[in-house]
């Protein structure tokens, strides 16, 4: 089908044209032909003014029209009077018409050209305006189209704006533009959803740090007061522990007193004493015996000497006498032989023999008269030396008194008990093993099985002795050390068998207060220990409620304090042995009665059998009755089964079975009980399995079951009661079960550190109704204010005050509590012994702890404070910079626990609370790791390519350890204008967005 026009290119124009196809041209032209200048066309003199005519049909023709459309439109060129214009019709297919006209249709009076889809060139359903047409304004280009306007290829505006579009639909099927406006709204909620998301992660990052920093002042007050409470209230109560446990220790060696005593021989009925052990062949001597003076007193070798010496001239002289005698047969007989040959020779010699015969028989009379004298001597001296003998063996009282089936009484001869050297046993079947040399065993069944120990009291055993040494004790985490009679190798057991499948345990009463310091050996009493623990309950009750919480470890003590109470029974019976051995002034005696009558036995049968008889009766027990030495026959003092009474007076009551009297005057009415030492009396035990002290209960007490009682006093001598100190105690083992006694050096310790106790909590805020520091003296005051003590170096300063040997305090108001103790700074106080504050208002609180620097606090052992302001919490903490708190040391770090949840501003937060503040962080974290994942998955969606409209991409990505897809669609509204929407998907939610962009 043939076109029914062609362009050609119009120089004067400067564009493409549309001609007729019969429009001749001429020549060549490097853009196309050329359309003649006239034509019966167009008219050369308006062409000019239809440039922009022929561009605009042109464009609006897609100037590839086929001829053949049924088409009609006008085109008005509006400048002038009347518009000129051309109208195409086609009458047919395939044919196309024109014709050129003039008016002004949609000119109203305007200058452009109109185009326009109606045969009229006024029509309203599509037009092109251009210029100023209809109320455009000049220079403007309007399109409209009723169903829209189509673009099939690119269009370039040259980066000029698009106006008055209206807003596009936003779905998932829209393919309109979009505008400002529209896209103002979304760049508005991106950025609303961007300041959100970091004002949220803003905002709960600065909560986390605020909960962090809140957490950190917290934990550095709550470990100011708590581990201030936790280090006064340990140190005392650790101490006390301590202090307890040390004193238990001292058991070990009572003392060696006994080792000497005088023990019957086994299973001979009492009958009989074999010095050195039933088994023992060398003889021992007994020495310092005094002459006797009276009938029944014993005679010493001196004496015995003395009466062999006289016994020996005796029969010297009798012997003298005997052989004068015989000289006088001699000269009788020879005599009578010179007689017989006087007579044989002459019978005249008569007169001269019958003289010297008168004469040798007066001779021979006077021989024998002084022969009967030195025999008549000698027998006078033998029946003396009888008497004495018998007086010797005569019937006194017995001072040593025992009793072995309950009914009877006997005798103390029997030396079977005794096995070891050196040893004694006092008492039906006790006995002192062989390898126990020096053993003691007093009472009924007591065994005596280590070198040394004693055992007293019926059915008492000993054990091996468990001395603490030089190595310190550690209770509760601190050491305790250098106890007095540390080095104990014997000891004195006041029980320990079994009856009737108990354990025995005694308690010691009538124990007078021993001394209280570092080198005491002494036993302490009940009251003694009841002042340390009133002390202790005393600071219990009045502290604040940490000190309460604290009570848990107080009660844990009671175990030791019972202990205690036992050891002291275990302490004073064992004493009362020593003690009532030297009361009973019961020393050894050697009568030497063997030596004697091995001397006599040449000289007399008699005197021979009187020896013989008393051959194996040496008494190792002398008693002293008012200044007199008296044998120990007597046997009236046990008056119950299976007792003992040794002494002038002593006395075992009928009720009391198995008990022990040992002392002048001693008296044991309680059965399994010992009255030791003259004037003691016992009373009847007090089972005590717990106690209240300042309102603190302390209970399970070892040894809650006494079989009886130890008394080293008790009775009354002119009007005052009679007490003793017990000495020389070894340190007792100090364990939850220990029945050891403890010595005055362990209860020292134990009282020296609630002394340090008290004073501390004193000084450090915490709030004491009552305290007593149980400081003995302090040092003498210098200056104006110091305090006058008598043991301690002084209060130096102004208003100083100092207790404690060696303490000082030469700050303006300074306080040293404690031995060595040092107050140098302006109102400082040091706590301790060794303890240091040199620093102005500094505080030292604890052994050998430090405070110097200015406003600083160092508690607890070692603990050093060295910086202003600084405070050091805990044994061995260093707080060496300003304005901190430690609590503990590099490398030896401390936790703080059982804190409270905080609630407020300033309190302090536990580890839950970090927990949870840390869960919002990493929640918040992981929420932002993985919105960056999503936001990383969108950017990697490729954009769409030039020439295409649409592209549609996933994605994925990832950050820190967090993934997220993406899914997005680009889309090319035009040339210039693009969208692009996508979301991002991850675990911890989704991230979405969407924009436009406008490229020129």
């Amino acid at each position: 089908m043939n076109k029914a026009y062609k362009t050609v290119w119009n120089e004067a124009l400067g564009g493409w044209v549309v001609v007729s196809e019969l429009t001749r041209t001429k020549g060549k032209a490097t853009r196309g032909g050329h359309a003649m200048e006239t034509s019966d066309v167009i008219d050369a003199r308006r062409a000019p003014r239809l440039k922009h005519l022929a561009v605009s049909v042109a464009a609006a023709m897609g100037l590839g029209m086929a001829g053949s459309a049924a088409w009609a439109g006008t085109i008005v060129n509006c400048n002038g009077t009347a518009g000129y214009g051309s109208a195409f019709a086609g009458p047919g297919a395939g044919q196309w018409t024109y014709g050129v006209g003039s008016g002004n249709a949609g000119c109203t009076g305007g200058a452009g050209v109109a185009l326009s889809d109606s045969g009229t060139g006024a029509g309203s359903t599509a037009y092109v305006q251009v210029g100023q047409v209809g109320g455009n304004a000049a220079g403007t280009v309007s399109i409209y189209g009723a169903n829209g306007i189509r673009l099939n290829s690119q269009t370039d505006l040259s980066r000029h704006k698009i106006t008055g579009l209206a807003p596009g639909a936003i779905n998932p099927n829209s393919q309109e533009a979009i505008n400002g406006a529209q896209l103002y709204g979304i760049a508005g909620g991106l950025a609303s959803i961007s300041t959100g998301m970091l004002s949220s992660l803003s905002t709960s990052l600065s909560t986390a740090q605020s909960g962090v920093n809140s957490l950190s002042t917290g934990l550095v007050a709550t470990n100011s007061n708590l581990a201030s409470l936790s280090t006064s209230v340990g140190n005392g109560i650790n101490s006390l522990s301590t202090g307890l446990a040390g004193a238990q220790t001292s058991i070990g060696s009572l003392s060696t007193g006994l080792s000497n005593a005088v023990q019957y021989d086994p299973n001979s009925n009492r009958t009989r004493v074999t010095l050195g052990g039933v088994s023992a062949t060398a003889p021992v001597r007994l020495t310092n015996v005094a002459p006797g003076v009276n009938a029944t007193d014993a005679v010493n070798f001196g004496q015995l000497g003395s009466l062999s010496t006289s016994a020996s001239t005796g029969i010297f002289t009798a012997q003298s006498r005997v052989n004068s005698l015989s000289t006088g047969f001699a000269s009788v007989s020879t005599g009578i032989s010179t007689l017989s040959t006087t007579l044989v020779g002459a019978n005249s010699t008569l007169g001269s023999l019958s003289t010297s015969t008168s004469t040798s028989v007066g001779a021979l009379t006077t021989s024998v008269t002084g022969a009967q004298s030195g025999v008549n001597s000698l027998s006078t001296g033998l029946a003396n030396l009888n008497n004495g003998l018998a007086a010797i063996s005569s019937s006194v009282p017995h001072y040593v008194s025992v009793t072995g089936d309950g009914t009877t009484s006997q005798g103390n001869y029997a030396n079977d008990g005794a096995r070891a050297p050196n040893s004694v046993a006092i008492g039906a079947n006790a006995v002192v093993n062989a390898s126990a040399a020096g053993g003691v065993a007093l009472g009924y069944n007591a065994s005596a099985g280590h070198a040394g120990s004693v055992a007293l009291g019926a059915n008492a055993v000993t054990a091996a002795a468990k001395p603490t040494g030089n190595a310190p004790i550690t209770i509760a985490g601190i050491s305790y050390g250098s106890f007095a009679g540390n080095n104990a190798t014997q000891v004195v057991s006041v029980g320990g068998g079994v009856v009737g499948g108990q354990v025995v345990t005694r308690q010691i009463t009538n124990v007078a207060a021993g001394q209280l310091n570092a080198a005491s050996t002494d036993a302490v009493n009940g009251s003694q220990l009841y002042q340390v623990a009133n002390a202790v309950g005393t600071l219990s009750t009045s502290a604040s409620t940490g000190i309460a919480t604290a009570l848990s470890g107080v009660g844990s003590l009671s175990t030791g304090i019972v202990g205690l109470n036992s050891s002291i029974g275990s302490l004073s019976t064992s004493t009362s042995t020593s003690i009532g051995t030297l009361s009973s002034q019961l020393t050894t005696v050697d009568s030497r009665i063997g030596s004697l009558s091995t001397g006599l036995t040449t000289t007399n049968s008699n005197v021979a059998t009187i020896a013989s008889s008393l051959s194996g009766s040496r008494h190792y027990v002398s008693v002293n009755d008012g200044g007199t030495h008296v044998g120990n026959y007597d046997n009236l003092g046990a008056q119950a089964a299976n007792s003992v009474a040794i002494g002038p007076n002593a006395v075992v009551s009928a009720s009391a079975s198995g008990a022990v009297a040992l002392g002048y005057g001693a008296s044991a009415g309680d059965a399994n009980s010992v009255a030791l030492g003259a004037n003691a009396v016992t009373r009847a035990a007090v089972p005590t399995a717990n106690a209240q002290v300042g309102g603190i209960t302390y209970s399970a007490f070892a040894g809650a079951s006494p079989a009886g009682v130890v008394s080293v006093g008790g009775g009354t001598v002119g009007g005052q009661l009679v007490t003793r100190q017990i000495v020389n105690v070894a340190a007792g083992q100090i364990a939850q079960t220990s029945t050891d006694a403890i010595n005055g050096s362990q209860l020292y310790a134990v009282a020296n550190e609630v002394a340090t106790l008290s004073t501390t909590l004193a000084n450090t805020n915490v709030t004491l109704a009552s305290i007593s520091t149980g400081v003995g003296g302090g040092g003498g005051g210098n200056g104006g204010g110091g305090g006058n003590g008598g043991a301690g170096v002084g209060g130096n300063g102004n208003t100083g005050t100092s207790q404690g040997n060696g303490s000082s305090a030469s700050g303006n108001g300074g306080s040293s509590y404690g031995s060595n103790s040092t107050a140098s700074g302006d109102g400082s106080t040091a706590v301790g012994a060794g303890a240091v504050a040199s620093g102005v208002h500094g505080k030292a609180d604890g052994y050998l702890a430090t405070a110097s620097g200015n406003n600083s606090t160092a508690l607890g052992a070692n603990a050093t404070a060295s910086g202003a302001n600084a405070v050091a919490l805990g044994a061995g903490s260093i707080a060496d910079q300003d304005n901190t708190v430690s609590l503990g040391s590099p490398g030896h770090e401390r936790r703080l626990t059982n804190v409270a949840p905080g609630i407020n501003g300033t309190d302090a937060v536990n580890v839950n609370q970090l927990n949870a503040v840390q869960s919002s962080i990493t929640d918040v974290a992981r929420r932002a790791y993985s919105g960056i994942a999503a936001a990383t998955a969108l950017t990697m969606i490729p954009e769409v390519d030039p020439g295409k409209k649409i592209a549609v991409g996933i994605a994925g990505g990832g950050y820190q350890g967090y993934g997220a897809s993406a899914l997005g669609v680009n889309v090319r509204l035009t040339e210039n204008i693009k969208m692009k929407a996508g979301v991002g998907i991850s675990a911890a939610g989704q991230a979405y967005g969407g924009g436009v962009s406008y490229q020129w």
